[in-house]
C-alpha cells in the first residue's frame, strides 16, 4: 500500500430481490388462508345452527305460512266454540220455553176438564185426559190433589173474575219474612195526583187488625193531598200495601203537583235527601212518549238513588205488551225501564194452603201487565 493513500472501501452486498412469481405465490397464499378462514367461520355458523331450534332453521317465508294456518285454525276453532255456546243457550232457552208452554198447556187442560160445573164430570174429564196421554200426571199429583179437593170451576160461559188475594195473604205465599216489621226504616212513595183520605186509611187498618202506620204528606212543587180523583185508589193502595207488609215503617208520600220531568226529578231528589230506604213508584207511560231529554234527567236521578243504596220500585204498567200505544209495536213503560229501577209486573196465581198451585202472567185481556226491552237502554250484565 502507497504512503498517504487510503483503503477503498469495501463494497456492501446486494439486496435479496423476491421475483414476480414468488409475490404470487404469496398473495394467493393469503388469499387461500382467508377463504380457509371464511369457511371455518361458515362450518361454525352451520354447526351453531344445526344445534338450535327447528324454527331457527327454517324458511322465513315457511315459518310464515305455518303461522297464518295456525292462526286460522284458531280462529275457526274459537268460532266454533262460540258457536256452540250461542247454540247451546239457545237450546236451553228453547227447552225452557217449551217447558212453560207445556205447564201452561197442562193448567189449560185441568181447568177445561173441571170447568164444568159437575166434579164427577169434571174427574172424568181428567181421567180421560190422562189416559189419552194428553196431560201427564207420572207423579200422580194431579190425581191426588183431585182426590182431595174435590175442585169444580163454574161451567164454560160464566164471566167471573178472578179474587185478589189480601194482603197478608200475598206476603204468606211468597215468602216474606216475617222477622222484620219496617222498624227504623222510610219508605217514600212518589204521587202526581189524587190522594187518600185518613178515616179511610184507618178504618182499613182496623178492618186487618193492624195498627195505623205512621204516614207523612210531602209537597213537592206546591203538590198536596187532594183526595176527589180517579187515582185516589192507586194511593191508598200504595199506603195500605205496605202499611200492611211493614206497618212499623214510615211512609212518606211525596206529592208532586204534576206529572212532568220537573215533578219526577224534584220527587225523587226529596225522596233521596230524606235518607228513605225504599222508593216506589206506581206511575208511569212508555218511553215513546217522553222526550229524550226527560229520560235522561229522570234516569240520572234514579241513578242517584240506587248510589244511595235506595232500591227504587216502579211498575211495569197494565197495557200489555204494546203499553197501549196503538202501532202494533211492542212498547215498555219508563221509568220501570230504567236499569237503575226494580219493575215489577203482574201474575194471577192459584193457591191452595197458602202454597202457589200455579202462576201465570196477568192478563185480562183489555189489561195485562206490561214488560219486554228497552229501546233506549242497553240490557244489564246481570
Amino acid at each position: 500500500m502507497q504512503q498517504g493513500a487510503s483503503p477503498a472501501p469495501e463494497a456492501s452486498a446486494p439486496a435479496p430481490k423476491i421475483s414476480e412469481d414468488g409475490e404470487l405465490l404469496r398473495r394467493e397464499h393469503e388469499i387461500k388462508l382467508k377463504e380457509l378462514d371464511v369457511r371455518e367461520r361458515e362450518a361454525d355458523k352451520a354447526l351453531a345452527l344445526a344445534k338450535s331450534s327447528w324454527w331457527r332453521r327454517a324458511d322465513p317465508l315457511l315459518l310464515a305460512i305455518i303461522v297464518g294456518i295456525l292462526t286460522m285454525f284458531g280462529n275457526m276453532i274459537v268460532a266454533y266454540f262460540n258457536n256452540y255456546a250461542t247454540i247451546r243457550q239457545e237450546t236451553v232457552r228453547s227447552q225452557n220455553t217449551l217447558a212453560q208452554e207445556k205447564r201452561k198447556a197442562r193448567y189449560t187442560l185441568i181447568l177445561q176438564a173441571i170447568g164444568t160445573g159437575d166434579q164427577k164430570v169434571a174427574e172424568q174429564n181428567i181421567k180421560f185426559f190422562i189416559d189419552a196421554g194428553l196431560l201427564e200426571d207420572e207423579d200422580q199429583k194431579i190425581a191426588r190433589a183431585l182426590e182431595r179437593f174435590k175442585p169444580v170451576l163454574p161451567p164454560p160461559g160464566t164471566n167471573v173474575r178472578p179474587q185478589p188475594l189480601e194482603v197478608p195473604e200475598i206476603a204468606r205465599i211468597y215468602n216474606f219474612p216475617t222477622q222484620f216489621d219496617g222498624s227504623g226504616q222510610a219508605i217514600g212513595l212518589l204521587e202526581f195526583g189524587g190522594g187518600y183520605r185518613p178515616a179511610e186509611l184507618a178504618a182499613y187498618f182496623a178492618a186487618a187488625h193492624l195498627p195505623m202506620p205512621q204516614v207523612i204528606d210531602v209537597s213537592v212543587g206546591g203538590g198536596a193531598n187532594s183526595p176527589g180523583g180517579e187515582v185516589d185508589a192507586q194511593v191508598a193502595l200504595d199506603i195500605e200495601i205496605i202499611g200492611t207488609i211493614a206497618p212499623k215503617a214510615i211512609i212518606r208520600v211525596y206529592f208532586a203537583s204534576a206529572f212532568t220531568e220537573q215533578g219526577f226529578v224534584d220527587a225523587l231528589h226529596h225522596a233521596v235527601a230524606d235518607h228513605v230506604s225504599v222508593i216506589s213508584i206506581g206511575w208511569g207511560r212508555p218511553e215513546s212518549q217522553y222526550p229524550r231529554s226527560a229520560i235522561t234527567a229522570i234516569n240520572n236521578a234514579l241513578r242517584a238513588a240506587a248510589e244511595k243504596d235506595i232500591t227504587v220500585i216502579a211498575a211495569a204498567g197494565d197495557g200489555g205488551v204494546t203499553d197501549n200505544v196503538q202501532d202494533g209495536k211492542p212498547h215498555v213503560d219508563f221509568p220501570a225501564s230504567s236499569p237503575w229501577v226494580l219493575a215489577v209486573g203482574g201474575t194471577s196465581v192459584v193457591t191452595s194452603e197458602h202454597q202457589i198451585v200455579s202462576e201465570i202472567v196477568w192478563n185480562e185481556g183489555s189489561v195485562a201487565t206490561g214488560g219486554g226491552v228497552s229501546e233506549i237502554f242497553e240490557r244489564p250484565d246481570w
